[in-house]
């Protein structure tokens, strides 16, 4: 396949020059920086992406991507997808995200945002966030390799009926603390919901709550409120923020408002907004807090309803200043104390 143009650090793009010019191709690997506040496009390794005409076929199960045998499809989306596959060295499952190579051969700039998700991700350290384990291009397409969660997501068990306050509890708490964690670290998630946590268990047997998917994260700058995404572009509707569907400035209380959502979800199996709606339509009726108290369809406490209430408040001052404070108010209305 022939090489066609690379994209430079911050996004722009230049013509090939062959490795004997000394051109682009010899350039020396910028140095990585280690702190996650220092996150940003112009220190993402690997951010000069060798691009293909015509575009390399998406993979499939059967196929390889560099070390990895395709096992099967988790999940696919517009930009990419997620497989399980085996890892042929080290002879264990990975959840490989790959982005689509026709999607990164018109969105060039796709694969900055990719690897930076990866940095991300390996900047945290937390038994309840996936684990990174590998980054890499093969054959034109961009992968990152992750720990592979076998279990149910949050939305399998609320679609599988609402869950008792006691049981939100235990699942929520380990959640809180993960984003707490990535919280202190300057990091917003973006786009928590009910499928981007997974049940699994530990080396014990136990459940084992995983948040996954930091696709639509963010570094917060100490400038402004928020460093990254400002629309609704990269979220779900269903569990975003009035303010960042308004593509108002955010910081780590639009998670708490999706957290507030998943919240929700559990206690009644199914959530307050419609993930199908407009966006006018959803922005209007989360700046309203129009939804159904949830005492009222299922068997949950009233007390719940004044703490959904708060995490799902229109004006981000109202709601829990930390991922900490809701599950502290979590145990409280369940009387433990944390």
């Amino acid at each position: 396949m022939k090489p066609r143009f690379e994209e430079g650090i911050g996004g722009t793009l230049r013509p090939l020059a062959s490795p004997s010019s000394g051109g682009p191709l010899s350039a020396p690997t910028p140095k990585i920086k280690t702190s996650p506040r220092s996150l940003t496009p112009s220190t993402i390794p690997g951010s000069e992406l060798l691009l293909f005409e015509p575009a390399p076929p998406p993979p499939e199960p059967g196929g390889r991507i560099g070390r990895y045998s395709i096992v099967s499809l988790l999940g696919r989306g517009a930009m990419g997808m997620v497989l399980r596959a085996k890892d042929d060295i080290l002879q264990r499952d990975v959840a490989l995200k790959v982005i689509l190579p026709d999607y990164l051969s018109h969105e060039p700039a796709a694969g900055l945002n990719f690897l930076r998700e990866g940095e991300i991700v390996a900047s945290l350290d937390h038994p309840h966030i996936v684990r990174v384990l590998d980054a890499g291009f093969d054959d034109g397409v961009a992968f990152l390799a992750f720990a592979f969660i076998d279990g149910p997501s949050f939305a399998a068990l609320a679609e599988s009926g609402p869950r008792s306050i006691e049981e939100c509890r235990d699942l929520l708490l380990p959640v809180l603390d993960a984003v707490h964690y990535a919280h202190e670290r300057g990091i917003v998630h973006g786009d928590l919901k009910p499928t981007n946590l997974i049940l699994g268990k530990n080396y014990r047997g136990e459940h084992h709550p995983v948040v996954l998917d930091f696709g639509s994260s963010f570094v917060q700058s100490s400038e402004s409120r928020s460093h990254g995404p400002r629309s609704p572009i990269g979220g779900t509707i269903g569990y975003q923020a009035p303010e960042w569907l308004a593509g108002q400035d955010i910081d780590q209380r639009a998670d708490i408002f999706s957290l507030g959502c998943i919240f929700y979800e559990l206690l009644t199996g199914s959530g307050p907004f419609s993930s199908s709606t407009r966006l006018s339509e959803a922005s209007e009726r989360a700046r309203r807090s129009d939804f159904t108290k949830a005492s009222a369809v299922s068997a949950c406490p009233e007390a719940a309803d004044a703490l959904i209430a708060t995490t799902l408040s229109p004006d981000p001052l109202e709601r829990p200043a930390s991922a900490l404070e809701f599950s502290r108010r979590l145990c409280e209305l369940c009387g433990k104390s944390r």
